[in-house]
């Protein structure tokens, strides 16, 4: 292997791989061939792996910074006197994952705000929407004048898996900061700067609990003096819709938690312990790095090198196990890049894209066949050398 590292042939037909690679990332090809398996694996990361299948997050324990209580499908009234209770556990923050678009019935509707009035740190929810270089709010109709307010939308809501938020979104007026940004800005303003300090855009949520990991308490337990309420004292209280049956999908989203990690059926986590995910991770500054871009491009023109030369020793000198020994490596190979980058995340909490690398590895066999080609041509036309014997299919 080593005498083909340097080979004129060797680095020409790595180029090539790459080439055809960049080529083919600029085709607009429109077919519905491969429809099944795009709707399969689209929406596939494979760090989601970590958490799906390996399930790095099940050692975690219990955030006890956080405490969700449940409100189902309650009234006005009963949110009011839910409010009522959690304000005297004494929590430091209480955030409601609710939007509320108008008036209903008067007496709950005085109830709620009396009973929002009298929250010391209130985060309300509002959904916002951009329209060319302005952004939009649905205004929260609860919305006094001791709440903030954040937005609650994630990226890629629409049947997609969750694995990004925005903290903040500024337009050419304005900033408006998330729902969670918010309730770490009251609760925590340490952590709150660090985030402020961070590059602007979308961020990576590391999901490190699910909705078991964090304390659930039935607002109806609540109500009936179940429920002792010094468990929220100087906690961060997530008001909002929480269930834990898999049929019901209301609020749910399709998250890396999800058991069913390629074509998933049905969504897993409510937004609710989205939030307390992101929550989580922005108080542990528990963020993950991203591998730059142009590190993994030479990491993967490297590997696809390094690789390129080893097929090209056996193409020539034992062709006769050229196929078996090829088809080795490349699923050898592409286990190991998929293992690597489950430990990266799961364990050191760095995000790679393989895809390029992975890609290059596969193609590598075909351009080889279509290189011996070209080089052939080449010599007979130009008198160029070439390591492939003339005789050589």
């Amino acid at each position: 292997m080593k005498k083909y590292l340097f080979k004129r042939d060797t680095l020409l037909a790595t180029a090539c791989v790459f080439l055809i690679m960049g080529l083919f990332s600029l085709l607009p090809l429109n077919t519905h061939l491969f429809d099944p398996i795009k709707m399969a694996l689209s929406d596939l990361s494979f760090n989601d792996l970590a958490f799906s299948v390996i399930k790095s997050h099940k050692d975690n324990g219990i955030d006890k910074r956080i405490v969700v209580v449940d409100i189902g499908q309650s009234s006005r009234a009963d949110i009011a006197a839910t409010i009522d209770s959690i304000n005297k556990g004494n929590p430091s923050t209480v955030a409601l994952d609710i939007t509320f678009a108008g008036p209903k019935e008067p007496a709950a509707d005085s109830a709620l705000r009396s009973a929002l009035s009298n929250t010391k740190q209130l985060v309300l929810a509002e959904k916002i929407a951009f329209h060319g270089d302005s952004l939009q709010s649905a205004p929260n109709y609860f919305r006094t004048p001791n709440a903030t307010v954040g937005y609650i939308n994630f990226i890629g809501e629409e049947d997609a898996v969750i694995r990004h938020y925005s903290p903040s979104e500024t337009t050419a007026d304005s900033t408006y900061q998330s729902f969670t940004s918010q309730i770490v800005r009251l609760s925590n303003l340490q952590s709150f700067e660090q985030l402020s300090h961070r590059p602007q855009g979308s961020t990576l949520i590391t999901y490190r609990r699910d909705a078991s990991q964090y304390l659930t308490i039935d607002h109806a337990a609540m109500l009936r003096g179940e429920v002792d309420l010094s468990v929220l004292n100087g906690k961060i209280v997530l008001v909002g819709l929480a269930n834990t049956n898999a049929n019901d999908i209301e609020d749910k989203f399709f998250t890396p938690l999800n058991k069913k990690f390629a074509g998933k059926s049905t969504p897993d986590l409510n937004g609710i312990y989205i939030h307390a995910n992101i929550l989580s991770m922005v108080m542990d500054q528990d963020y993950t790095k991203k591998i730059p871009g142009w590190l993994m491009m030479l990491v993967s023109v490297i590997v696809v090198w390094l690789h390129m030369a080893f097929f090209l020793k056996y193409y020539i000198e034992k062709h006769i196990w050229f196929h078996l020994v090829v088809k080795s490596v490349q699923l050898v190979s592409a286990v190991l890049f998929i293992y690597f980058g489950i430990l990266l995340i799961s364990k050191a909490g760095i995000q790679a894209n393989f895809t390029m690398m992975l890609g290059g590895v596969v193609l590598a066999v075909d351009v080889l066949y279509f290189y011996e080609g070209l080089a052939q041509w080449l010599r007979k036309k130009f008198h160029i050398s070439t390591v492939f014997p003339g005789d050589h299919h």
